[in-house]
């Protein structure tokens, strides 16, 4: 037995910074639970690093075996932004394992520690032969995969599955299947998550008695911010962003902020307030957050920061006030916030 995940990943986390130890989550288009494991053995390349990625084009495939637990031992990471990601692992339970995505976007920590040159090129000699001897099935994984890409049928079942949960959910008729366009469907599932988010935020109108499988803790350990040093802030707040893509939370208007503030803003406004439903799996309707607006002093900031010249004039003509001076932004990190292609 083997699994192969690929664009069906929305995003995930590889984490090998713990000397002999590489443990992770994964969150799946349509799944809402999401995949965490935990191998022994090291990353040749990237040792000592947490690397965080994010799939602007997910897709829903519905043969595929979703596991909420792996152990095992980690077999080879190979990851550039030309070719994408390819991750291999031997799992006790299924055999190997086998993530791959061509289009992806990523970020890494600082190595924590360094192997001695001897050590990697003795673990390079091992994995060549251990790879050379799994490449048959990895091509025919990736064959396998292709083939299932090409039809939307998986995508329709996993989608009609849902819109029957969320309409159970909301006291609605059973769905039936009529042959309606993928299109259709897609709209009238991102119409149920709206009903169900304005229940969830607004009405609180839940049946506390039935279950609600659309919520499920979130999946990524985040520290506090008051024990993150200096020099880990910046990481651990792009973690954060690529952490909240799991739940389809897309950031704009960042760049009036420092590391640290951003950081506090987003687990204190969207993470701990419950601002935004937090529900894994959720890949045909996404929430952008402007950062702008979770300030007291949004418009203020606005001006400062963001407003067009054009946009300062009418105000100015409109209100006959004195506005705020243009200030320079502090960074200039919106232009490699996660995007969802197609949104």
């Amino acid at each position: 037995m083997s699994l192969s995940y690929g664009q069906d990943i929305i995003c995930g986390e590889i984490d090998n910074r713990e000397q002999g130890k590489v443990k992770g989550v994964f969150i799946f288009a349509g799944w809402e639970q999401c995949m965490k494991f935990e191998l022994i053995g090291d990353l040749l390349e990237f040792g000592g690093q947490c690397l965080v990625f994010h799939n602007p084009t997910p897709k829903v495939m519905d043969n595929n075996h979703y596991i909420e637990k792996l152990d095992g031992e980690v077999l080879d990471l190979k990851l550039n932004k030309l070719e994408g990601i390819r991750f291999t692992f031997e799992s006790e339970s299924c055999g190997l394992v086998i993530l791959q995505i061509s289009n992806l976007q990523y970020v890494s920590s600082d190595k924590q520690w360094l192997c001695n040159d001897q050590d990697v090129k003795n673990k390079r000699k091992i994995l060549k032969e251990k790879m050379e001897r799994l490449e048959p099935q990895i091509l025919l994984e990736n064959q396998r995969k292709m083939a299932h890409i090409e039809s939307s049928r998986g995508e329709r079942k996993v989608i009609i599955s849902r819109i029957r949960q969320m309409q159970a959910q909301l006291w609605m008729g059973d769905y039936k299947d009529e042959g309606e366009s993928l299109q259709n469907l897609k709209s009238w599932e991102q119409h149920l998550q709206m009903l169900m988010d304005f229940e969830a935020k607004t009405l609180g109108l839940r049946n506390e008695d039935m279950p609600d499988k659309s919520f499920t803790p979130y999946p990524f350990i985040l520290k506090p911010e008051v024990i993150i040093s200096d020099k880990e802030i910046e990481f651990e707040c792009w973690r954060l962003i690529y952490s909240l893509c799991a739940c389809s939370i897309y950031l704009a208007r960042t760049d009036h902020l420092n590391w640290r503030e951003l950081y506090t803003v987003l687990m204190n406004e969207i993470l701990d307030s419950g601002l935004e439903p937090l529900r894994l799996g959720h890949f045909n309707s996404m929430r952008h957050v402007d950062v702008v607006d979770l300030d007291e002093n949004a418009q203020d900031l606005n001006l400062r920061y963001y407003a067009f010249l054009d946009e300062r004039q009418c105000m100015e003509e409109e209100y006959g006030v004195e506005l705020p001076p243009i200030e320079e932004r502090l960074f200039d990190r919106d232009k490699n916030l996660p995007v969802r292609a197609g949104f």
